[in-house]
């Protein structure tokens, strides 16, 4: 039923900024103490995904989408940066996302 948790508390968000409003203490706390958490566990799905990939043939195809991704997507963003007129930690954070690999599609 909830496929899309996180638009659902976008939306929530929302809501409360638009109403002036804020969560309990104990709920804001508790939605802390899980957002801490959230990293690590997204690591070790990573993880377990990864391990459970067979590349096989594939390999060179993967690697050359890893560099273009990696490398080719930071250096773009490193030069596109001026132009739109990115300066310190947007800069920074904006060259960081163009080299941050996607999600590949379910099938």
């Amino acid at each position: 039923m909830l496929k899309l948790p996180g638009m659902y508390a976008f939306l929530l968000a929302i809501l409360l900024r638009v109403l002036h409003t804020s969560l309990l203490t104990p709920v804001a706390s508790a939605i802390d103490l899980i957002g801490q958490g959230s990293i690590p566990v997204m690591l070790l799905l990573l993880g377990i995904q990864l391990s459970q990939t067979r590349l096989g043939k594939r390999y060179p195809q993967v690697a050359i989408g890893v560099f273009l991704r990696l490398v080719v997507g930071a250096a773009i963003a490193f030069a596109l940066a001026p132009l739109m007129g990115l300066t310190g930690l947007a800069r920074s954070v904006g060259i960081a996302e163009a080299s941050t690999p996607l999600p590949s599609p379910r099938r």
